[in-house]
């Protein structure tokens, strides 16, 4: 900012920066807000920082120019502000934060030290020609050896010489220099308290920094103007806190001054029996007779150069010089260097300090939030995974999970949907052959009522042949466990699933392994960590879903068709028709023959209920979970026919007679079970390419669809 021409011109002013260290925002913490009736308070201790302004400015010239010089320092102080922004400690630059506190800007009197430096241009009140004389004794030689040259301003009294001569030999440099700085007009002026009040400058023990000819080391100006030597060039520092504090007890002197002469007065005035008296009333009294002294004189004096060894400063300095060898300015650089102490972050510390109070804030968090503990009923090897085992088409299976609660509060669980993306390959519109769903076996000739539609949405607990559940409530809802409750899950397999939309689509891509049984389960704890369940399961194939191609292509005795389902793309047509379908048939033909010879022609299933064994509604045997013997008689028979057709083992059926079954229950599975197959043919009976031959032949679509069942 300029102060010279017109008072706003550069050719005298000055240029500010300023820095931060240390503070909250250096150990990368935001400040505390405060609230809004709170703003007059002081803020918190080194939370912003320490804020350090930098002057370097360049007062106005002449002698006897001292109030303008004044007045300069003044406006700078006035005039000079920087943008409301937030400093950033770390990288030195201002932030995007504004400081809301100081929206018109930030004065330079407001920071925490300030450094003010420069050409001030003070000068020496003394004669010229005897400040030359003084110094001229201690100035260095030039580079080419000689002395300096004595240049005076008036004309030489060589009696004159020779006293100043004897004078300056008994000086030392120090004391000269302490001489001539009592004529200082810089420190005049803070004594006065005109400039730089409360500006601390170290102590001068060089010479005079102005003026010089160019190019030359020690020889004083010798051109025409014989400027007088001075000490324009200064260092000065102020520390807002000493500032505070010396100001303070600069008051506390002067009040104790004017009671001492009010003290005075009373003894002169013969008053003697009470000097003063202490109290609230005095106490005011003399506040305002400090305030009255302070108008009458003009403006109290200050001595800033006092030792600052009682006031702690956060500003040492170290040294203070100037470098006499440099001759490519009529000017004498001067330097400080300085210790400056202040709140800074240890890395190390504030790491070690960090993690410490993550530690115990996850140590805390962890003891408050919900805790819930699942273990896996069988689980011998502690994996935490719901493993089924080997599972069959058309079978289910039950694993139990047990979760307790075992933190300090309740606990409330639940199982999250979430998307199930799993496609399953469907069927080909054009290909003329209905979609059947497995679901209640509704798959006997004959059966034309509705399948169930399937019940899902875009977002499941689980995938569709996997159902969970809490075994209190029997469904999926959420609970909530006491501290040290626990609760029963039922986890089910079921094959074919409950609800599907394809399980025929389903069953192929598990033969051909495109379809693992693998699922994960989330369990949801409010307000703590979702527990994950891992499920899986290892489906057994099965002939059910193959074509009759592929079902032509497996050997004799080599284990049927799971001996040979990752080989049958290989293997060469073995038989003219499937051996599963011979097997079945072969059976069906001779147990009916036994049946119709052995039980006569009245009173029997097979002439009282026509249809009998492939019509549902003509069984005997059912699964009924009400009763314990048949809860599952039906299914366990299914899956023992269903074993011997896919492994191609011989008939045990001894084995089923021990274990209750009748040749009529027998008979029933196994027309079930080549019902089944028929259904579940990857290509249907009737090829592709003649099943227009049929539709027209048929008459109809339905018996066209019945034909191709069959």
């Amino acid at each position: 900012m300029g102060t010279g021409l017109m008072g706003y011109m550069g050719n005298k002013g000055a240029c500010l920066a300023r820095i931060v260290l240390g503070g909250l925002p250096a150990a990368s913490i935001i400040p505390p807000v405060l609230p809004e009736d709170s703003k007059d308070e002081d803020p918190i201790k080194d939370e912003r920082g320490l804020v350090i302004v930098f002057v370097d400015s360049h007062l106005a010239a002449f002698a006897n120019a001292v109030d303008r010089r004044n007045w300069d320092f003044a406006e700078i102080q006035r005039r000079a502000f920087f943008h409301p922004k937030v400093l950033d400690p770390v990288v030195g630059g201002d932030t995007d934060q504004e400081d809301l506190s100081n929206p018109a800007g930030i004065q330079i009197y407001d920071a925490d030290i300030i450094f003010w430096t420069g050409d001030l241009n003070y000068r020496l009140d003394l004669p010229n020609d005897d400040i030359r004389k003084a110094f001229h004794p201690f100035l260095p030689a030039e580079e080419d050896g000689r002395h300096p040259t004595l240049t005076l301003q008036g004309p030489l009294d060589t009696a004159e010489e020779e006293r100043s001569k004897s004078s300056e030999q008994s000086r030392s440099l120090q004391q000269t220099i302490t001489q001539v700085l009592k004529s200082d007009q810089l420190y005049e002026q803070q004594r006065l308290g005109k400039a730089f009040t409360y500006y601390h400058e170290g102590p001068i023990n060089f010479l005079p920094t102005y003026k010089y000819d160019n190019k030359t080391i020690a020889t004083f100006d010798s051109s025409e103007k014989v400027r007088g030597p001075s000490y324009c060039d200064r260092i000065l520092w102020k520390v807002k806190s000493v500032a505070l504090e010396e100001e303070e007890r600069k008051r506390n002197r002067d009040v104790s001054d004017i009671r001492d002469k009010r003290r005075e007065s009373f003894v002169d005035d013969g008053i003697t029996e009470v000097l003063f008296s202490v109290g609230k009333e005095n106490d005011e009294d003399d506040d305002e007779d400090f305030q009255n002294a302070v108008e009458d004189t003009g403006k109290p004096e200050f001595d800033t150069r006092s030792s600052l060894d009682e006031i702690y400063s956060p500003v040492t300095l170290l040294s203070y010089t100037s470098h006499q060898l440099i001759t490519s300015s009529d000017h004498k650089p001067v330097s400080a260097e300085f210790r400056l102490e202040y709140l800074a972050v240890s890395q190390s510390a504030k790491a070690r300090i960090h993690a410490e109070i993550v530690k115990e804030l996850d140590r805390n968090e962890n003891e408050l939030r919900p805790m819930v503990t699942v273990v896996v009923d069988n689980d011998k090897s502690n994996t935490g995974i719901a493993d089924f085992g080997d599972i069959r088409w058309g079978e289910k299976k039950i694993v139990s999970v047990t979760i307790a609660n075992t933190g300090r509060g309740l606990s409330t669980c639940e199982f999250v949907k979430r998307p199930i993306t799993e496609t399953l390959e469907t069927e080909d519109e054009d290909s003329g052959f209905a979609k059947l769903d497995l679901q209640d076996h509704a798959l006997a000739f004959g059966d034309e009522s509705d399948a169930p539609q399937a019940a899902g949405s875009e977002e499941e607990v689980s995938r569709e042949w996997l159902t969970a559940q809490f075994n209190s409530t029997l469904a999926t809802d959420p609970i909530t466990l006491e501290p040290g409750d626990a609760e029963s899950i039922t986890l089910e397999i079921s094959l074919p699933p409950r609800h599907s939309s394809d399980a025929l689509a389903l069953l192929r891509q598990l033969n051909s392994q495109k379809v693992p049984l693998l699922d994960v389960l989330v369990l949801r704890i409010a307000h703590g960590r979702d527990i994950f369940i891992p499920v899986k399961g290892s489906f057994i194939t099965t002939y059910l879903g193959y074509s009759l191609v592929d079902l032509l292509r497996i050997p004799e005795n080599a284990g049927g068709l799971r001996g040979n389902y990752q080989t049958l793309s290989k293997n060469n047509l073995q038989w003219s028709a499937p051996r599963e379908l011979f097997r079945m048939t072969e059976y069906l033909m001779a147990s009916i023959r036994t049946i119709v010879q052995s039980e006569g022609g009245q009173g029997v299933r097979w002439t009282m209920l026509p249809g009998w064994p492939f019509m549902t509604d003509t069984w005997g045997l059912l699964d009924d979970p009400h009763q314990e013997r048949s809860k599952t008689a039906r299914t366990t028979l299914k899956l023992w026919v269903r074993d011997g057709l896919d492994c191609d083992r011989e008939w045990q059926w001894q084995e089923m007679e021990n274990m209750g079954y009748t040749l009529e229950e027998c008979v029933e599975v196994m027309a079930e079970s080549l019902l089944e197959w028929l259904a579940c043919l990857e290509s249907g009976l009737v090829p592709a390419t003649f099943y227009r031959d049929v539709l027209a032949a048929a008459g109809s679509r339905v018996t066209a669809e019945k034909v191709s069942i069959l």
